[in-house]
């Protein structure tokens, strides 16, 4: 019958637990296979966020920020 249906079969039993969370994990790595296939399907959306990237090598002046005291940010 799962050989019809073109799927697979577990033999399991609730009784024992046998095969339970082999299933289940079975389950959940076909689930998220199937989500991952899905997002790389259609084209890439590059949604910028800020408008450049930080520069960490900056010297600013203290005070010269935006918003802080002249003893330093709070």
């Amino acid at each position: 019958m799962a050989d019809k249906l073109n799927a697979e079969f577990w033999s399991v039993s609730s009784r024992t637990g046998e095969n339970l969370n082999d299933m289940f994990n079975r389950v959940a790595a076909l689930a998220f296979d199937k989500i991952m296939m899905k997002t790389h399907e259609g084209p890439i959306l590059q949604i910028p966020i800020g408008k450049s990237l930080i520069d960490l090598n900056r010297i600013e002046p203290r005070g010269a920020r935006r918003g802080c005291l002249p003893s330093g940010c709070q």
